[in-house]
C-alpha cells in the first residue's frame, strides 16, 4: 500500500511539473495567459487593473511605453486583490502607480458569493500565496484536501493550457493586455441591462469589498506605490446605482484614496451610442477618447 501511495505520489509531482511548465510559460487566454504574460515584460511604471471595461478600454500606449494593462473578464475585487498580492510576492509591481477599475456592485454584500467564486480562478497559486489560499480554504473546511495532490491546481482546464502552451503561448491577447471591441450598440438594446436593479434596501455594503480595500491599500503603501481607482462609464445608470455610488465614493475618500467615477454627475462623459459596443462597453472608437480623458484627470494625482 505504502508503494503504491508513494507511485501515486510522483505521478501526481510528475503530472504538475509538466502543467506548472505551461501554465508559467503561456502567455495567451484568460486561464493565466494575461496574468504570465505581464510577469515576462521587464519593467511597468503604470498598471490598470480590472476586468473587461479594462482590458476593452484602456490603452495603455496611451498613458507611456511603460503602461500596461492587467485584466480578465467578468473578475471581481476578490480577484484583483490576490492579483496584486501575487505581483508583490513575485516583486512585480509596478514602479509608480496601480490604476484599479471597481464596479460599484462590487461593494453590495449581496454580490459576496460571485466575488468569493472568483478566487478559484488563481487557484494555480494555492501552495504559494497566502491570500489567496486563505480564500479559498474559506470555501470549505475541507477544501485543503484537494489540494494535497499538486496537480489539482489545474483542475478543469488542462486541456485549454496545453493547447494555449502549444499552439500560442507566445501569442499574448491584445497588446500589453488590452484588445479594443468592434461593432456598435443599437438603440433597442441600449433601453436595456441597467446596473443594479434591486431595491434600495438591500443596498447593504460588503464587508469583504472593504477588507479587500484595505488590503491593496496596504500593499501599495508598503510600496510606496500610487493606487487610484476609477469606475469607467456606463451607457446609463439607475437610482439604485447613483445611490450605492454615493456611498462608494465615501469608503475611498474615508481612505483617502483617490476616485474618478465616470458615472457621476461631473465626470460623465456622455459619449453617443456610436461610441460603445454595448451598455457596458465601449467600442474601438469610444475607447480612445476614454483613455485620453482618463489620461488628463489622472495627471491631476501625479502632479500634486
Amino acid at each position: 500500500m505504502a508503494l503504491f501511495l508513494a507511485l501515486v505520489k510522483l505521478l501526481d509531482l510528475g503530472v504538475a511539473g509538466v502543467l506548472d511548465h505551461c501554465y508559467e510559460e503561456n502567455e495567451y487566454g484568460e486561464s493565466g495567459g494575461n496574468l504570465m504574460a505581464y510577469l515576462h515584460q521587464e519593467t511597468c511604471d503604470t498598471l490598470f487593473l480590472g476586468a473587461s471595461r479594462v482590458q476593452n478600454q484602456v490603452d495603455p500606449k496611451i498613458f507611456g511605453p511603460e503602461a500596461y494593462t492587467l485584466a480578465y473578464q467578468q473578475m471581481h475585487i476578490l480577484y484583483l486583490t490576490a492579483l496584486v498580492d501575487i505581483l508583490e510576492q513575485r516583486k512585480k509591481l509596478p514602479k509608480d502607480a496601480l490604476i484599479v477599475q471597481i464596479e460599484v456592485e462590487d461593494f453590495l454584500a449581496g454580490h459576496d458569493d460571485r466575488t468569493l467564486s472568483d478566487i478559484h480562478h488563481l487557484r494555480y497559486h494555492y501552495h504559494e500565496n497566502d491570500y489567496v489560499r486563505k480564500y479559498i480554504q474559506r470555501q470549505s473546511k475541507l477544501e485543503f484536501l484537494k489540494y494535497t495532490f499538486s496537480s489539482f491546481r489545474h483542475n478543469q482546464r488542462v486541456l485549454s493550457l496545453l493547447s494555449d502552451y502549444w499552439q500560442r503561448k507566445d501569442q499574448a491577447i491584445g497588446i500589453k493586455g488590452y484588445y479594443p471591441l468592434t461593432g456598435h450598440l443599437n438603440k433597442k438594446d441600449s433601453l436595456k441591462d441597467q446596473p443594479l436593479m434591486v431595491e434600495e434596501k438591500n443596498l447593504a455594503p460588503s464587508p469583504l469589498a472593504k477588507s479587500c480595500l484595505q488590503h491593496l491599500q496596504s500593499i501599495c503603501q508598503r510600496n510606496q506605490l500610487n493606487l487610484i481607482v476609477f469606475t469607467a462609464p456606463l451607457y446609463k445608470v439607475n437610482k439604485a446605482y447613483r445611490e450605492f455610488s454615493t456611498y462608494f465614493a465615501s469608503e475611498l475618500k474615508h481612505r483617502q484614496i483617490p476616485y474618478l467615477n465616470y458615472n457621476s454627475d461631473s465626470l460623465n462623459p456622455n459619449y453617443p451610442i456610436k461610441y460603445w459596443y454595448d451598455t457596458k462597453h465601449l467600442n474601438e472608437k469610444g475607447a480612445p477618447q476614454f483613455g485620453i480623458q482618463l489620461k488628463k484627470d489622472l495627471k491631476y494625482y501625479f502632479n500634486e
